[in-house]
């Protein structure tokens, strides 16, 4: 299915298999059955992986090492992501949009979405939306951030009530995306700071956890098949028992640089929860030689992948001042090293 060469070489993977069918492993596994084995919380025949690019460094790379061809089809990553179509402006800013208008993509985005899902798996991939800001990041965007943790506060019931809004927004449209047929459904809300959250566990509890539980109830109900990943950059582990009783599967992004303690964290909770990331962007691929990246990615599969659970990756997207071949050493690391012991 792929040949490996030396890794001196500008292209060192070349894949044989038709990207129009599915493309097997050497157990016959398809990625998409090992995704599934491995949110099992069982060990799959090797640990499943995933590389985000920024598109200008995306183009860089694709150019220098897939010869123009896209890096996750050409390294044979084993989630694709797929989302609703172009036209779709998310409220990024408070000037744009108000709570009472906020947009809704159109049923044709979600329709073709659903072929993109179908597509990926024929040829035997697992499927995922790329995520987009949650409940918390919205409210922020529309009110500012000083003003929606100030609010919590000063107007606790008007708070509530705009909160509602947003949550009913977010539900609608994350019930459109996992009634496609996705793997997996990513949501979150960036609550970490570098070193602690950005507000205390008693306030999530109170404005944001029913929210994020009743999303996820809603979404499995619309797809019982779909595990759902939560995104949060920065600190997060006080808030991981809040994340397993809204029915949250998967921890995305565990950003060792910000006070997670893998280790800690997979003993306590990997029973509960599965783990996709757990690689420093800025500790390892900023500013090291290839050699280091290889190192940190074995180091983060001996400490993740045992027992099942683990989807490797950086914790973030490479930007463009990640040199093009720390992209690679990722790519070298996870296929020297994705085999359980």
């Amino acid at each position: 299915m792929r040949e490996i060469f030396s890794s001196d070489a500008a292209v060192c993977y070349a894949k044989t298999a038709d990207s129009s069918s599915a493309v097997e492993g050497d157990d016959g596994v398809t990625s998409r059955e090992r995704i599934k084995t491995v949110l099992s919380h069982r060990e799959a025949d090797c640990v499943p992986y995933r590389m985000r690019l920024d598109r200008d460094l995306e183009e860089r790379f694709n150019t220098l090492y897939c010869g123009g061809a896209h890096h996750c089809d050409f390294f044979d990553d084993d989630i694709h992501s797929v989302n609703i179509d172009g036209e779709f402006i998310y409220p990024v800013s408070y000037d744009a949009y108000s709570f009472d208008d906020l947009p809704m993509p159109a049923e044709a985005s979600f329709a073709k979405m659903k072929r993109d899902v179908e597509t990926l798996h024929v040829r035997g991939k697992a499927a995922f939306n790329p995520y987009t800001p949650g409940v918390y990041e919205t409210m922020t965007a529309l009110m500012g951030p000083e003003e929606a943790l100030a609010a919590m506060v000063l107007d606790p019931g008007g708070m509530h009530k705009k909160i509602e809004k947003v949550a009913q927004w977010e539900i609608e449209l994350a019930v459109k995306k996992a009634m496609t047929g996705i793997d997996i459904m990513l949501i979150g809300d960036d609550l970490g700071a570098q070193k602690s959250l950005i507000m205390s566990p008693e306030c999530y509890r109170a404005f944001y956890k029913p929210w994020h539980a009743e999303l996820v109830n809603r979404v499995k109900r619309a797809n019982p098949e779909v595990k759902v990943a939560f995104h949060c950059c920065g600190y997060v582990v006080a808030l991981i028992p809040d994340l397993i009783d809204c029915g949250i599967d998967i921890l995305e992004t565990l950003q060792p640089e910000a006070n997670n303690d893998r280790v800690f964290i997979k003993e306590q909770y990997g029973k509960d929860l599965c783990f996709w990331g757990g690689i420093g962007m800025q500790s390892v691929f900023w500013g090291r030689p290839p050699e280091y990246v290889i190192g940190k990615v074995r180091e983060a599969i001996e400490l993740l992948a045992p027992g099942g659970g683990y989807i490797c990756a950086p914790c973030h997207i490479a930007t463009p001042d990640i040199p093009p071949e720390n992209i690679k050493a990722f790519y070298d690391a996870v296929n020297k090293y994705k085999y359980y012991a």
